[in-house]
């Protein structure tokens, strides 16, 4: 195999070609990673609240969002958390009936699929509380994505 000279202190071999061939079926491979944002103590209504969140993609894969889920220490009393999620300032949950909600007396939502998934490198998500409890409006939300992601192995 022919030796390909780095520097005056390093020499790596060269790849056969057939092995760089096969790196582009690798590449397929994927993993799913959980992103949060973190809104501490008594939730108020308001937006662009919580952890803004940067996507940085170093993959040729770009990520997308799975689903996302609530949950929070003290659960609401009396209406329903209700939370949105924006990806550049605009919703990623199109069909509002869809974002996701912790009704009265509970403490997490169900996973709820947004109507928007794709990211790119730049965006920024963002979260908006649109609705508290009317007798407790609950604390210390958490927002939860999943994100499936590309791997490349080399």
């Amino acid at each position: 195999m022919p030796i390909t000279p780095i520097s005056d202190d390093l020499q790596v071999p060269q790849i056969p070609g057939v092995l760089q061939g096969m790196s582009a079926q690798i590449n397929a491979s994927y993993s799913v990673e959980r992103w949060m944002s973190l809104v501490p103590g008594t939730l108020v209504a308001a937006a662009n609240v919580g952890n803004v969140i940067p996507v940085v993609v170093d993959t040729h894969v770009l990520p997308f969002i799975l689903s996302v889920m609530i949950a929070c220490k003290n659960a609401p009393i009396g209406a329903s958390i209700v939370v949105d999620v924006n990806k550049n300032g605009v919703t990623i949950f199109t069909n509002q009936g869809n974002r996701p909600t912790i009704a009265a007396g509970q403490f997490a939502s169900v996973a709820r699929t947004p109507d928007i998934q794709n990211l790119t490198t730049g965006d920024l998500i963002t979260v908006d509380v649109d609705a508290v409890g009317s007798t407790a409006p609950g604390t210390d939300l958490t927002v939860m994505f999943l994100v499936k992601q590309g791997l490349i192995i080399i």
